[in-house]
């Protein structure tokens, strides 16, 4: 289906329906990983900037934190 066929009206609501949904997943992302969050606001808060490899060993930090998690980060 391509926004050619959809009415006005419809295609406004498929565009909300769709935002809908993303905001909903990102907000369980943001949820479970609420700890990787709060510990990269507070590097940045002490360091302002973050290289890839502080980036990575700040979430690798909070992820063997997590005992509920078994995930392995590549970032």
């Amino acid at each position: 289906v391509s926004a050619s066929d959809l009415a006005p009206v419809q295609l406004q609501k498929a565009i909300s329906d769709i935002l809908t949904e993303e905001k909903k997943e990102v907000n369980r992302i943001l949820t479970e990983r609420q700890s990787d969050v709060l510990a990269l606001s507070q590097n940045l808060m002490e360091k302002e900037r973050l290289d890839g490899q502080e980036l990575r060993e700040t979430l690798n930090t909070t992820l063997s934190l997590d005992s509920h998690s078994t995930r392995m980060l590549a970032v």
